[in-house]
């Protein structure tokens, strides 16, 4: 989800790795959601997890533990639950001074 966003990707996967330089023998890859809209109501995941040689990890980063809700948690368990999820946890590390929330969830 990050990296679309960084590298302002809106279309498929299949279309990002033509437009980048990927070796050759790229076959597949595990994409890392871990920002809550993308695996909350806009479900962009289901899109992306579509395609052949992709699979998913769900998870929150440190980071965003501020937006973790009752609602953000039961999307978070519905997304593990798609049949392409290979991992789900925290996704990150806790290091620096913007993790200072006590999320009891």
């Amino acid at each position: 989800d990050y990296l679309f966003v960084r590298e302002r990707n809106y279309g498929s996967f299949a279309s990002f790795v033509q437009s980048k330089d990927f070796p050759k023998n790229f076959s597949g890859c595990v994409a890392n959601f871990c920002d809550p809209p993308s695996w909350g109501e806009d479900q962009m995941y289901e899109e992306i997890l579509e395609e052949d040689g992709v699979w998913g990890a769900f998870g929150l980063h440190p980071h965003n533990a501020h937006l973790l809700t009752p609602e953000v948690l039961a999307d978070l368990i519905r997304a593990a639950k798609h049949p392409k999820c290979v991992a789900w946890g925290e996704m990150g590390l806790d290091y620096g001074n913007k993790n200072k929330d006590l999320n009891p969830y």
